[in-house]
């Protein structure tokens, strides 16, 4: 507690235990106190010897309370204290400022209080360069002047505060500051990525900076990153000196800076173990840029070196980024190349924003794992439309490389992957997540001809637990125009699952499992290979009517949850009968018994026309919000308008069976029906036309909705009956149009108001509508 003038406190353990670390013995309130109108002390000084510990008490570090402006705290230790290191005017915890305590900086640091309330630095960025540390700051303080800049980095921490303290002291930096608003600053010291930075400023007598009149709070904590290694020259040229930590050719760029080439920065990537980062600034006066299309070639005179360390190359940097990629990598020279290899050791890496064509081999080639592959264009020109191939697989996930993201749900992360020579892309690690791309169009989703020569996607080996698509819109992929398959699923793998993808226009199927064509179904599915072998669902039918289609369909598969989804295909079935999958519109999750083949409905928005196939995915559990598998695509059925049944029953409502004679003047009845399995209908419209054979009995025209719907698309002879019996025994309406939703006239029962001015007729949903009249031979 120092309540006197020019005090020196230095070399000290405050709160600490005898050898200076924090074990439980802090001072309850602050480490030191400064109070009342206490001036002109320190604590600490510019020796290390000087330096005090000032950690582990309950309150801040150094409580600065007086109205005192010239105390000066100086190289100290001071961390893992309950409250800041440095609190000028001891607004602490419990002030009414949202900054946990710390004095927000002022505009032309005018307010007055402890050492004047001096404005602390405002650490703006901190990254490391070859084991170096390069801190940007900001300050504003008056008066003009000296000060001196301590930094100090925080293993144990940032303060909870956002702002420091500074448990490591690591070196000091003396500015002339004018005094007249924010200047910046830069300042360089030993450190690594991901060292905590933090700064105090103290104002100096001279420019010596030997004496000093007051120390600011600490500044903002800045954890520090790798700085960014800038590729700023289109020529393919290697790095002078590989390993220093700078990409330097030992040449100049085009506008006569330190030249960084794509091949020089991989080169100091490999050399230095840790993250790094390559950016791109290259000046439109480089040989390979283009005004229109815009855009900045890289030919390669051979391959690059495989990537053996974590990286993040990022072509979205370059200044004049539109949003789609503009940093060519162009193969025609390269020889026998991938143009991107991610090796052993690169795990984790990133590769954004480049157009990759024109290779003998592969585009980008993983080997390592946990990699993010984005907004890239493979096998295209940098317009999106002509088709530039690579040699091999666009994009290969050899065996052992697992849990890489390709693509993702904005449309900046879109991969285009076509064009290629062979596959667009092969699977062969495990839980690798393929999402929201474009797999053999052009780069606005449009089937031209740039398909990948073979698969759109083809799973190899073991590759187990992959998924391609996804349950949300943004995370489906478009793989459409390809040589064979969509999805080409070959090998043993399992619970691989293709979910909500367009999958289309491709000239063979669109999934297929065991790459042998359609795998028939079998009953009770216990056929081993490719994802089991899954049974695909069994489409019976599809009835549409006032919007919405019900498809009715079969299912034999193992006991278990299943996601069914539906697609329409606008482009037209495919011809072998099954599939594809063009655009999604609807899933139902349902429950399995085993056991053999059971029957479901589904109801989903659509129309007469359209032509509708399903896949069947098994689900983990009976959310359905994880995934096992996904089968081949059904049969296509085609939707139709509700099917109109017409029986003939004898009075007693005994069947007629099909040819038989009727003598003349035998009255009989016939009974029309619609077996609605789906929601409900609105302003249906039925007519029948009797044969001029036929007399009709006026009025016996009865109707009836009340019977539940049949089991089946087709009720059985059953069924039927109870609905002859139900409709029976209904009130016989008048035959009269307009008075009801039936009406008989010129040998015609018509139903509904389309064709003449009978009400509006409605069908109850699940539920079976009949007509029954009577007749009799002439």
């Amino acid at each position: 507690h120092i309540r006197g003038d020019n005090n020196v406190v230095i070399g000290n353990y405050v709160g600490t235990d005898s050898s200076g670390a924090v074990a439980g013995v802090g001072n309850t309130a602050q480490g030191i106190r400064v109070n009342s109108t206490a001036d002109g002390n320190t604590i600490g000084g510019i020796n290390a010897a000087y330096a005090n510990i000032i950690a582990g008490n309950n309150n801040d570090g150094i409580d600065h309370r007086s109205t005192g402006t010239a105390n000066s705290f100086l190289r100290n230790s001071i961390y893992s204290n309950g409250n800041i290191g440095i609190d000028l005017a001891n607004d602490g915890l419990g002030a009414n400022n949202g900054a946990g305590g710390v004095t927000p900086n002022d505009a032309g640091d005018v307010d007055p209080g402890a050492n004047n309330l001096m404005n602390f630095p405002v650490i703006t960025s901190a990254a490391e360069v070859a084991g170096t540390l390069n801190v940007d700051f900001d300050l504003d303080v008056i008066p003009a002047g000296t000060y001196r800049i301590e930094f100090f980095t925080n293993p144990s921490g940032a303060d909870g505060s956002g702002n420091g303290e500074g448990e490591v002291y690591q070196s000091t930096l003396s500015i002339v500051h004018a005094g007249a608003g924010l200047e910046s600053f830069s300042h360089s010291f030993a450190g690594s990525a991901g060292d905590i930075v933090t700064a105090t400023g103290t104002l100096c007598t001279d420019g010596t900076c030997t004496a000093f009149l007051g120390t600011s709070e600490f500044s903002n904590a800045f954890t520090a990153v790798v700085a960014p290694t800038v590729v700023n020259s289109t020529r393919d040229v290697s790095d002078l000196v590989a390993g220093n930590g700078v990409c330097d050719t030992g040449a100049l760029n085009t506008q006569g800076a330190t030249e960084c080439t794509l091949r020089a920065a991989i080169e100091e990537v490999n050399a230095f173990a840790g993250a790094d980062t390559i950016e791109f600034d290259i000046p439109t006066s480089e040989l390979g840029y283009l005004a229109a299309p815009l855009s900045y070639t890289i030919s390669l005179g051979s391959d690059y070196p495989a990537i053996s360390e974590q990286v993040n190359i990022d072509g979205a940097t370059q200044p004049d980024f539109p949003g789609t990629p503009i940093i060519v990598m162009d193969g025609t020279s390269a020889g026998a190349a991938h143009a991107l290899q991610l090796a052993a050791g690169s795990d984790s890496s990133t590769v954004r924003g480049l157009v990759i064509n024109n290779f003998t081999s592969r585009a980008i080639h993983l080997v390592s794992s946990s990699n993010i592959i984005v907004g890239n264009w493979l096998g295209l020109d940098v317009d999106g439309v002509t088709a530039a191939a690579n040699g091999r697989h666009n994009l290969s996930i050899f065996a052992g490389s697992n849990n890489n993201t390709i693509g993702g749900t904005l449309v900046t992360d879109r991969n285009v992957i076509s064009a290629s020579d062979e596959a667009g892309m092969i699977i062969q690690g495990d839980n690798n997540d393929v999402i929201g791309n474009y797999i053999g169009t052009n780069s606005s989703g449009a089937v031209t001809t740039v398909g990948n020569t073979f698969t759109g996607v083809r799973l190899e080996s073991n590759a187990n637990n992959n998924t391609i698509g996804g349950t949300t819109v943004p995370s489906r992929n478009i793989i459409a125009g390809n040589g064979f398959d969509g999805i080409r699923h070959n090998g043993t793998g399992v619970a691989n699952s293709f979910l909500g993808n367009s999958i289309h226009s491709n000239s063979l199927r669109g999934i297929d499992l065991g790459g042998d064509g359609v795998t028939a179904n079998d009953a009770g599915d216990p056929d081993p290979g490719a994802n089991n072998l899954l049974n695909f669902s069994e489409l019976n039918s599809a009835t549409a009517a006032s919007g919405n289609v019900t498809v009715d369909f079969g299912l034999d598969v193992p006991a278990g949850d299943y996601r069914i989804e539906f697609f329409t295909n606008p482009s037209g079935a495919d011809g072998s009968g099954y599939g594809e999958g063009e655009v999604f519109t609807s899933t139902v999750n349902i429950v399995h018994a085993g056991g053999g083949s059971q029957n479901f409905i589904h109801i989903f928005p659509g129309a007469i026309g359209d032509i509708i196939t399903a896949t069947t995915t098994l689900c983990t559990n009976g959310s359905c919000n994880a995934f096992l598998g996904t089968s081949e695509f059904s049969q296509f059925v085609t939707a139709a308008a509700p099917n109109v049944v017409k029986r003939a029953f004898w009075q007693d409502g005994t069947p007629i069976p099909s040819g038989v004679d009727i003598p003349s003047g035998v009255e009989f009845k016939y009974l029309l029906y619609i077996n609605n399995t789906g929601g409900a209908m609105t302003d249906v419209s039925v007519r029948d036309v009797l044969d001029v054979a036929f007399l009709y009995q006026t009025p016996s025209i009865q109707v009836d909705n009340s019977v539940l719907s049949c089991a089946l698309v087709t009720c059985d002879p059953g069924e039927e009956a109870a609905i002859f019996t139900a409709v029976d025994g209904a009130t016989v309406l008048t035959d009269a149009t307009g008075d009801d939703v039936v009406s008989y006239g010129a040998l015609t029962i018509d139903a509904g108001d389309e064709y003449v001015a009978n009400l509006q007729l409605d069908i109850g949903g699940n539920a079976v509508w009949a007509i029954l009249f009577s007749v009799t031979m002439p």
